[in-house]
């Protein structure tokens, strides 16, 4: 009888009717169904894919030579793997038609190489999550050292504006106080923005309305004549810190002139100043007054601060426009620079 050698054949062997019913399996067999989860007296669909094998065996029940098949197993661990078969009809005493299946060798190993892939995706995670922890160490060290240093910037523009101050006060020559003062205000600009940035806890981001709101108060309490009102309106924009403090010290310098010479033989005036949105990827800013214009005799005695205007205005990479009419307005539009990484995160 089939039987006996049936059981002693090392490669997993099915009996199956045409139907998928699982009439016999030998020891090998038993085992990949064990490992499947399915019984040994069940269907061997519930092994294989159907649309795989019900046609195959249809043919090979009729057939005295093998048909080779591959089909998808679709049972427990052994689920997705693809497994090539054998079969052919097999001749029984009753006469029903039944089918030899003959799995691939190698098939009770299947599971083996299903976990040791898992193995290997698991090692493969592990480094992988390692590496990102030594580089997110290596991103907070970064953001530390670049605070503290952001940090005593900030303390050392603050001591070097205190000396300027200190020195003004001391000199006997009024242009050489003057020269004094215009340079500890524009320290004092510069100063602002890495205040904000400690302040805040940024790396190189900061708002803009907050920044300019704080630089008008300083002009306010420092250069601003009394009778001289200041009007700002402005938008709370993202800025880079490198445009930020170009912006701050541009604004010093368009509004120190203003009041140098916007109002000669008056003692009252107005400065208007706004920053807003250009479209959907510039930013604008307006400073306008209500003197008496820019005068073409002053222009040489202003060549120097013109200079730092425009060198200014260049390193935002923007267009500065001057016109004149019922006062003075300045028109700069620039593109900001984009955030690196580590203030996006």
């Amino acid at each position: 009888m089939y039987e006996e050698i049936f059981q002693i054949v090392p490669e997993p062997c099915l009996v199956v009717k045409p139907g998928g019913d699982i009439v016999a399996s030998n020891a090998a067999a038993a085992t990949i169904l064990n490992k499947a989860g399915v019984d040994t007296s069940g269907s061997v669909f519930a092994l294989f894919d159907r649309a795989d094998m019900a046609d195959a065996l249809r043919r090979a029940a009729g057939s005295s030579i093998w048909v080779p098949a591959a089909a998808t197993m679709t049972a427990g661990s052994l689920t997705g793997l693809r497994q090539h078969v054998r079969m052919r009809g097999l001749r029984v005493a009753n006469g029903q038609p039944q089918v030899l299946m003959v799995i691939r060798k190698d098939a009770p190993n299947a599971f083996k190489e299903h976990t040791d892939l898992i193995s290997k995706l698991n090692a493969q995670l592990a480094e992988q999550t390692r590496l990102r922890s030594d580089l997110q160490k290596s991103v907070d060290k970064e953001r530390y050292l670049h605070g503290e240093l952001i940090h005593r910037v900030k303390n050392n523009l603050a001591l070097l504006s205190s000396l300027i101050r200190h020195q003004s006060r001391t000199e006997d020559s009024d242009a050489a106080r003057r020269a004094l003062d215009s340079i500890g205000l524009r320290v004092r600009s510069i100063a602002l923005v890495h205040q904000l940035l400690d302040k805040n806890q940024s790396l190189e981001v900061l708002n803009a309305g907050e920044l300019i709101k704080e630089l008008c108060e300083l002009m306010n309490d420092s250069v601003l004549p009394e009778k001289v009102t200041l009007d700002a309106d402005v938008a709370a924009l993202d800025l880079h810190n490198e445009d930020a403090t170009s912006l701050c010290l541009l604004i010093n310098e368009l509004m120190t002139n203003a009041i140098k010479h916007a109002f000669k033989g008056r003692d009252s005036g107005r400065i208007e100043l706004r920053f807003a949105k250009n479209g959907v990827e510039k930013m604008e800013l307006r400073i306008r007054d209500d003197g008496g214009g820019i005068v073409e005799s002053e222009t040489s005695e202003t060549a120097r601060g013109m200079t730092i205007i425009n060198a200014l205005a260049s390193n935002l990479n923007g267009e500065l426009k001057q016109h004149s009419g019922n006062g003075t307005e300045w028109t700069l539009i620039f593109h900001p620079r984009e955030f690196g990484q580590l203030a996006a995160e």
